[in-house]
């Protein structure tokens, strides 16, 4: 560390370098960047979710047989028993969960959220049947 004194007295670090600016500047370039992240994706996920969508698999199928990507039922195999258009005019993948899932919609995908690994009825697998049920 620079211990040079000038004329009044004051080291040459105290002159040179000001904490409170670095850190304001610190508190400033968070902000812009968190600021930045969050307006890129409000724009950028209209391109964003075709993109995934089509790597994905979609377009999907009635038939098709899906691995559920989406936090509330990762790692289920599914089959896609019908395709809705949902309330922003984008298709939306049912899935046969069973039942319970089926009365309380809790059996609709984005196109994004799952992951195509057949098409048609599974070989050897009941097609109605999910691989174990959701939220287990």
């Amino acid at each position: 560390m620079l211990t040079v004194p000038l004329v009044d007295g004051v080291r040459l670090i105290d002159r040179t370098f000001d904490w409170q600016g670095m850190a304001w500047l610190l508190v400033m370039v968070t902000a812009t960047a968190a600021g930045g992240f969050f307006l890129g994706m409000l724009v950028g996920w209209a391109w964003v979710r075709p993109l995934c969508s089509r790597i994905n698999g979609a377009p999907l199928k009635v038939g098709d047989r899906v691995l559920v990507l989406s936090e509330r039922c990762r790692g289920i195999t599914a089959t896609v028993y019908e395709i809705i258009i949902g309330q922003g005019k984008r298709e939306l993948a049912r899935l046969d969960l069973g039942p319970e899932e089926r009365a309380k919609f809790g059996d609709i995908f984005e196109l994004y959220s799952v992951f195509k690994i057949g098409s048609g009825p599974a070989e050897g697998m009941e097609a109605s049947q999910p691989e174990r049920g959701c939220g287990e």
